[in-house]
């Protein structure tokens, strides 16, 4: 452990045998965890769960092409529509080299290429 500490964290981004965007991280899985936490706030990505047994960060990210609708009684009471958010897991995967950090829209679907690449290298610039 103490030996994964004096680590330099490197994070790359990289693509998976299938051609989806990866960040590959030179770290053991609990650094990357913590590591990909801090990233994560200091970009002020909505964390909205986590359940570290199984590596996934819940967020939200809000979608800058969605024009947000806004209800009769939130026109009356609200000056500005609310953000259309799009729910997004953030899982962190073991592997021989490290660990990688993949995009999920959900538990068996990966979220698409262009938005995964800049989510990751959004989270990757805050290493």
């Amino acid at each position: 452990m103490a030996q994964d500490q004096s680590t330099t964290l490197e994070a790359s981004l990289v693509k998976d045998g299938n051609g989806t965007p990866i960040l590959r991280l030179n770290v053991g899985f609990a650094r990357a965890w913590a590591s990909l936490g801090e990233s994560l706030k200091k970009a002020k990505i909505d964390i909205t769960d986590l359940n570290r047994s199984i590596g996934t960060y819940y967020i939200e990210l809000v979608d800058e092409t969605a024009q947000p609708e806004q209800g009769f009684w939130a026109s009356l009471f609200s000056s500005e529509p609310e953000a259309v958010k799009i729910p997004l897991q953030v899982k962190i995967n073991r592997a021989r080299s490290g660990v990688y950090v993949a995009v999920h829209l959900d538990q068996d679907n990966l979220a698409d290429d262009a938005q995964t690449q800049s989510l990751l290298a959004t989270i990757k610039e805050q290493f």
